[in-house]
């Protein structure tokens, strides 16, 4: 889904809460492989690598996270 020569750089997209698609972002997840949450670890990394408000009013979706237990991630965003 996302070609980068670092498998730990994922494609993350968000969109609004009617289910339009809005925009792509790239998150490094090179220290979150072994994390025991993976929402977790995808809402972590999204939030230390770009704002809060980014989050607020979207939801990510994250087709293929860097994990050892990798699968599609949804993360519902704040009001």
């Amino acid at each position: 889904m996302n070609y980068s020569k670092n498998p730990s750089h994922v494609r993350v997209d968000r969109f609004k809460k009617s289910g339009k698609w809005y925009d792509t972002y790239m998150i490094d997840m090179c220290h979150n492989y072994d994390a025991i949450d993976l929402f977790k670890a995808v809402e972590d990394c999204f939030l230390t690598q770009y704002s809060y408000y980014k989050l607020k009013g979207f939801n990510l979706v994250c087709l293929e996270p860097y994990h050892k237990n990798s699968h599609p991630v949804m993360i519902i965003g704040p009001e």
